[in-house]
């Protein structure tokens, strides 16, 4: 009797655990948008970077490097990622082709950031030649069937200082952050001439 009692015990624990743990996944969902990377160009190595403020473009973290063969084939990782929008309602990417062809580097990529909004999936397709790249942003409601294009905002590429960032600070952009302390103007000005 004893231990079908602690076992009705250890199980409503558990239960409730579990909704909790479930109430708390429900919750954090509520802000995760899914953006899909999609690439045309064939026999050209996609890279992708998110940086993790884009106030500056600061941090830039590598997030993807796929291959389409001259076969058809995807190669490389993952190109879906998760992003939380609760304190990041915009997002910083660079996405470029590397070609090595006849012993050189040929290469291009764009720079970027897009409003993101909860609740909506998005796709980014990037093309690209020898010489350049383009890219189109679109983006649905969860429940919706149709695409419907998203405005890029191109960000000028700037040489990073020390622990600074990569592009020029816009301040539409100010507190956009996966970081703990978002950067600004105060954290700029300490890495800049």
């Amino acid at each position: 009797m004893n231990r079908l009692l602690a076992l009705v015990i250890l199980a409503s624990t558990l239960i409730g655990c579990s909704k909790q743990v479930l109430d708390l996944r429900t919750e954090s969902l509520e802000n995760m948008v899914e953006l899909k990377y999609i690439t045309i160009a064939t026999g050209r190595t996609l890279y992708v970077s998110e940086y993790k403020d884009s106030y500056d473009c600061y941090f830039p973290q590598p997030i993807i490097v796929m291959t389409i063969g001259e076969d058809g084939v995807r190669r490389g990782s993952n190109n879906v990622i998760l992003i939380d929008v609760k304190n990041r309602p915009s997002f910083t990417t660079l996405v470029g082709y590397q070609d090595f062809k006849g012993g050189g580097v040929l290469n291009c990529q764009l720079l970027f950031t897009i409003d993101l909004a909860p609740k909506t999936e998005y796709q980014i397709v990037i093309d690209g030649n020898d010489k350049q790249c383009a890219a189109i942003t679109l983006s649905r409601g969860l429940t919706e069937k149709k695409w419907r294009p998203v405005i890029q905002v191109e960000r000028e590429f700037k040489q990073p200082l020390w622990k600074g960032g990569w592009c020029t600070p816009d301040e539409t952009y100010r507190g956009s952050s996966a970081l703990k302390r978002p950067r600004g103007p105060e954290s700029v000005g300490e890495n800049s001439n």
